[in-house]
């Protein structure tokens, strides 16, 4: 309660970089540095980036938090503290720990023209909330038909159409926890 009186304050007075984002304290070490960089992240990055096409080290820090049993309610301290980027991933991460508090918070989300940094590919893009959660231009975003169907033959019917992503259909969030990625890089 405290922590969110705090973080209300300090967004009152538009200090979100002063006020660092505080992990839920039960979370493991791995899962609360996984939070951070959540909570910290500068961009909404798909999978694979930049020339040499890496992940992200926040796709990692996703998925490690995901798996971590107290996921669900690090990803809704996420919607409260983390950065905009950072909330779009709370949002994916909800998807999939609490589906029916995932569809009354996105609605909030779905218009909404904050600005973002995002990174497809080589290219970063600034874009809207609004457009990475509910994608209404160019090509039209694939639904999933329902949370049973399999990541797979999700993924195939997608790839069989020109089709995009986005978090409300189940594109984002599905691609971020499901997608073969390379193994994780061992920490320096």
């Amino acid at each position: 309660m405290l922590r969110r009186l705090a973080m209300a304050w300090c967004l009152s007075f538009g200090w979100i970089l002063a006020c660092a984002a505080e992990p839920p304290a039960d979370l493991t070490p791995k899962a609360r540095k996984a939070y951070t960089v959540l909570a910290e992240t500068p961009e909404f990055c798909g999978l694979l980036v930049g020339a040499s096409g890496s992940t992200p080290t926040v796709v990692y820090a996703f998925r490690t938090l995901l798996a971590s049993p107290q996921a669900d309610a690090a990803f809704k301290e996420l919607l409260l503290e983390a950065t905009q980027e950072g909330r779009i991933y709370a949002l994916c991460g909800l998807y999939h720990t609490d589906p029916i508090h995932f569809e009354k918070v996105v609605q909030m989300y779905r218009t909404s023209d904050e600005p973002v940094n995002a990174l497809f590919g080589c290219i970063s893009y600034t874009m809207t909330v609004g457009e990475i959660v509910e994608k209404k231009d160019g090509p039209a975003a694939l639904r999933r038909r329902d949370r049973k169907q399999s990541f797979e033959a999700w993924r195939k019917e997608m790839q069989s159409k020109n089709l995009g992503l986005d978090v409300i259909g189940g594109g984002w969030p599905s691609f971020l926890a499901e997608a073969k990625l390379p193994a994780e890089p061992k920490a320096r």
